[in-house]
């Protein structure tokens, strides 16, 4: 009788789903507004908050860690790709913003949306090289037509630890931000 407790104790805990612990960070974007002029610049921040138990460590760094997606009117912007140089090493840079958030700690990072032309913008996804290649990849998502766009990323470090524990490597998305567009006055 004992044994049929047991194997039936062990059946019940195997055939029972898997409880994993979800991401111990949460990324927060946002805008200043919901409706900016082509000639204007769009303030988009990024939270990284530590939801978690334990430290955890982020990189401040923008190049080579977030990956960007961008609709307008509900369809995709294909980002144009462009090869780019650095004046410093972003991949030390990565290392040296490296930042351990205790729990319930957060950091905001701005993502720049820079100037596309006088009338519109751009967001710039940077994909870092090996060390080996000389040139980085940047994606460039532009947004010169008025419309409703929506901005997702994506938090991706693979860079180094840089002695520091616990550092997050793993793919973390945020949520979507949807802003208009409007002909500059």
């Amino acid at each position: 009788m004992a044994r049929l407790g047991i194997a039936l104790g062990l059946i019940i805990a195997l055939a029972a789903p898997a409880v994993t612990a979800g991401p111990p960070l949460s990324l927060t974007a946002s805008t200043d507004k919901t409706q900016y002029a082509l000639d204007e610049t769009i303030v988009l921040t990024l939270r990284l908050e530590n939801i978690g138990t334990e430290p955890t460590t982020v990189t401040e760094a923008t190049e080579g860690t977030y990956r960007v997606r961008v609709t307008r009117d509900g369809r995709r912007v294909r980002p144009e790709r462009l090869l780019i140089r650095f004046s410093d090493d972003p991949l030390v840079d990565q290392v040296e913003a490296l930042r351990t958030l205790q729990p319930t700690e957060s950091v905001d990072v701005r993502h720049d949306v820079g100037r596309a032309s006088p009338t519109g913008a751009e967001i710039l996804e940077i994909r870092l090289a090996k060390a080996s290649r000389k040139f980085h990849q940047a994606r460039a998502s532009t947004m010169t037509v008025p419309g409703v766009y929506t901005v997702r990323l994506e938090y991706r470090y693979r860079g180094d630890d840089g002695g520091l524990p616990n550092v997050f490597r793993h793919r973390l998305r945020s949520n979507t931000v949807t802003f208009t567009l409007v002909a500059a006055p």
